[in-house]
Formats: C-alpha cells, structure tokens, sequence
C-alpha cells in the first residue's frame, strides 16, 4: 500500500512571521490633523471625519457629500465618501470617490496612497506600486504610504527594493517596532543576516509583547539550539504562545527528538483549542511511529475541529485501506481533501488508491494519470500508475511506465518487478 503524505517541514510553515507586515485597509480614515487650511467646505469636512470615527456612516456620507457640494476639488472629502463605502461594502461608490479624489487632486500624496491601497487589495499590484510611489514621492515625511509599499514589494518577492523603503520608514520614525520588524523580515530574505537579526532584535526590544520579531529570529536560525534562546523569550512572556510551540516543535522534530516534537504539539494543541494544525502533526507523528490506532485517533480528533482538514483526511483514508476498511469511506474523505486542494498530487494518489479497492478501475487510472501529470518525478506516483495501468489491461503502457523507472533511486525494487512481471 502506498505511503501516507510525508511529514509537513515543520519550521518552513509554522509562523507567517517572514511574512512582513501587511498593509493597512484600503482607504485610511482621516483625523483632525489632515485636514485642509482652506476655509468653507472645511467645516463639513470636519463634521464627516468625527461621524466616522464614530462609525455614523450615513451622517458622515451626508457631511463629505456636503463639503464636495461646497468644493468640487475637495479631495480629502472625497476619501471620506471613500472610507464610507469602504466600510458599507460598496464597491462601485468605493472606485467612483477614489477615482475622482485623484481628478481633483493628482498630486495629493493622501489621495494617491489610497488609491495604492485600493490596488493592493484589488491584488493588481503594478498600479498599486505606481500609485504608492508617487505617493511616497510626494511626501518625504509620510511612513504610511511608504509601510504600504514595503509591504508589497515583500508581497511580490522583491524584498531587496523593500529594503530601502523600510529604511525610509525607520529613519522617519525610530522608534516604530513595527518598522523595525519589516526591515528585519526583509534584510533576512536578502541574505543580509548580520543587519537583519539586528533589526528583529531591536524590534523585540521595542514591543516587548509582540512575538513577531523573535518568532522571525527563532525560525531564521541554523539549529534548534540557537532558535531555542528566542523561542524561550516568548514563551516566558507567554507559555501558551502558539506559534513559538509550533516553533518549538519543528526545531525539535528537526533534531530527531521525536518525544520532545510530541510534548511540544500537545502544547501547542491544549493552547489553541480551534487549531487542527497540531493534532494532524501529532498523528503524522504517531504513523511514522507505527502506532496506527493513536494516528487514527488524532486524525479524529483534528476533524473535530477543522473538518475538510485535507491532511487529516487523507491519511484516514489511507488508514482506512490498509485495515481493509469501507473503500467507499476512504474514496469520500479523498474526495473531501481535494475539495480543498484539487491539484494535489498526493490527494489524487490516495483517491486513485480508493477507487481501485472499490474496482472502479477507470476512475482509478484517471486519478492516478492526473496525479502523474501533476508531479512527474513522483516516482511512486509513477510506479502507482504502472499498476493501475496493468489492472486496466494496459500491458504496453504499464511495461513502458515501469520501464522509465528501473534504476532510479528511491523506487521500492519488489512493486517495480511485481508490474514488470505482470505486464509481460
């Protein structure tokens, strides 16, 4: 019977930390202070950002729409129409209000950061880039728009231009743990580690109660021992942190201390009590071990709280055909695993597996023809395929699948010459 999905990398997906910041909503609400010198409209203006403030959309629609009434060029009011129909889910008044603050006033950097937002969450980041800097270029004392644009170019991959701008950010506000953390993230993918780790280290230091800075110092390490001092620093802020346990788990599997991985999920498990993630993790741990009725139970007990869990699902279906259970069950928690990930290699290969304990051998061959397509160095996907083929009555195309494998590392020799034999 074919092998269950391998163990997850652990310290590559644990915490969204490398991540960066993320930006801020897409229209940012106004304060007294942004308001504009001019006289007239400037009363309603004033009017419309208290009612927002105070989440009165309709009076503060009613205030902006007044003060545009008053000056048709008044572009901070039309961010306030924005904001409103940000927050009211209305995406044609959204656009109409962004477009027209840009009309009225091109080069207000205010207006054009919004419009960056609106773009970053519209995911059309080319003019969103545009837009934010312009923006920043406008305003050499503004870190929003600047923020905003790191977080993108992260967000696109391009941390070395991200770099710079969060330079910008932390020069205009030092003492920002936020700012320090984005360029931390953001020199580490460049490789500048030495300048990188100063930075999350200073950001920690800055936001003592913020994790995020020695979660990104922890998960960049080269050992479990040095991830260890940074990882503990969270925790004796906060022994149920959950993402310093998940951490904690992956440096330890890593080290082979399989015990300690367990101890360290279960933590992880009782701290977050919504969170499948550990439960599956544990069961994973518990089939590599051979302790299948523990696997079965934590597969269980991770459906419990996340029921299209797509791991979960589909190593129960697998246990489920090695104890030569219901194959109809195992084909419906494949189906339900690729429910969440369709074009998952693995989750097809489990799905092929339950069809052809139920003899749908058609449906077997195309499952298993989609996987191969999908991951074609999967040599065991490909040695599936060879079988399933020979089950079709597909000698030739069986003897020509098994054929391209003889030889390569990794294939299990006595499968392969059990095909060989069958298709001659």
């Amino acid at each position: 019977m074919k092998r269950t999905l391998a163990l997850l990398a652990f310290v590559a997906s644990v915490s969204p930390a490398l991540a960066g910041p993320q930006p801020s909503q897409p229209i940012a609400p106004r304060t007294g202070a942004d308001a504009p010198e001019r006289q007239g409209a400037d009363g309603q203006y004033q009017k419309g950002l208290q009612a927002l403030q105070e989440r009165r959309y309709d009076e503060a629609k009613r205030a902006f729409s007044a003060a545009v009434q008053q000056d048709s060029k008044h572009a901070l009011s039309m961010l306030g129409l924005a904001e409103v129909a940000f927050q009211t889910k209305d995406e044609a008044a959204l656009k109409r209000w962004l477009i027209e603050a840009e009309k009225a006033d091109p080069n207000n950097a205010k207006v054009q950061g919004s419009v960056g937002r609106f773009y970053m969450m519209r995911k059309q980041p080319d003019k969103a880039e545009a837009a934010l800097t312009k923006a920043a270029q406008l305003d050499p004392k503004a870190t929003l728009p600047r923020t905003d644009l790191a977080a993108l170019l992260m967000q696109r991959g391009a941390f070395d231009k991200a770099v710079p701008v969060w330079r910008e950010a932390v020069a205009l506000e030092p003492k920002n743990a936020r700012f320090e953390l984005g360029l931390g993230v953001a020199l580490m993918r460049t490789g500048a580690r030495a300048d990188g780790q100063a930075a999350l280290l200073r950001a920690a230091d800055l936001d003592p109660k913020d994790p995020k800075a020695l979660l990104a110092l922890a998960q960049a390490q080269d050992s479990a021992d040095q991830a260890k001092k940074y990882i503990d620093r969270v925790l004796a802020t906060d022994p149920n942190q959950y993402d310093a346990l998940m951490l904690r788990a992956g440096w330890l599997f890593k080290n082979k201390d399989t015990a300690g991985t367990r101890k360290a999920l279960e933590q992880a498990a009782a701290a977050d009590t919504k969170n499948a993630e550990p439960l599956v993790r544990l069961g994973m741990l518990a089939q590599e071990d051979k302790q299948l009725n523990e696997a079965r139970n934590a597969y269980l007990k991770a459906l419990e709280r996340d029921a299209n869990h797509p791991l979960a699902l589909n190593n129960m279906a697998m246990l489920t055909l090695e104890a030569k259970e219901d194959p109809a069950r195992a084909e419906t928690m494949a189906r339900r695993a690729l429910r969440s990930l369709p074009d998952n290699a693995q989750l097809l290969d489990t799905l092929a597996s339950a069809q052809l304990a139920r003899k749908d051998r058609k449906g077997a061959l195309a499952s298993i023809q989609q996987a191969a397509k999908l991951d074609p160095k999967d040599m065991n996907i490909q040695l599936h395929l060879a079988e399933i083929q020979v089950a079709n009555g597909d000698r030739e195309g069986a003897k020509r699948t098994a054929a391209a494998l003889q030889g390569k590392p990794g294939v299990d020799a006595p499968r392969l010459a059990a095909v060989l034999q069958k298709a001659s």
